[in-house]
């Protein structure tokens, strides 16, 4: 079983394959993949913190496109659906 030193440079390694990945994305767009991944990185690409970076990347840009989810889960090692979820209840408790 992997300790917790090598499960964060695993998530971190991971989160970093996603941002080049993420290049691909055209810089200007709405979620920018750069952005997204350095608000990740803010909460140290903690899956545990997933309502904070939901909520980073709805202050800095408005919504949550799924550019960003992409890149999220991609940061935190979690499926797109988990972060979608996210997405949906963080939009049911604002409204």
């Amino acid at each position: 079983m992997p300790n917790r030193r090598e499960t964060a440079s695993r998530l971190i390694s991971q989160c970093l394959v996603s941002s080049v990945e993420s290049r691909r994305l055209k810089s200007d767009s709405p979620n920018s993949a750069a952005t997204v991944v350095e608000i990740v990185r803010e909460f140290a690409s903690d899956p545990n913190r997933l309502m904070d970076i939901v909520l980073g990347v709805q202050r800095r840009f408005g919504y949550v496109s799924d550019d960003a989810i992409h890149t999220i889960a991609g940061c935190i090692g979690r499926h797109a659906v988990e972060i979608e979820q996210m997405v949906c209840l963080e939009d049911a408790v604002t409204e």
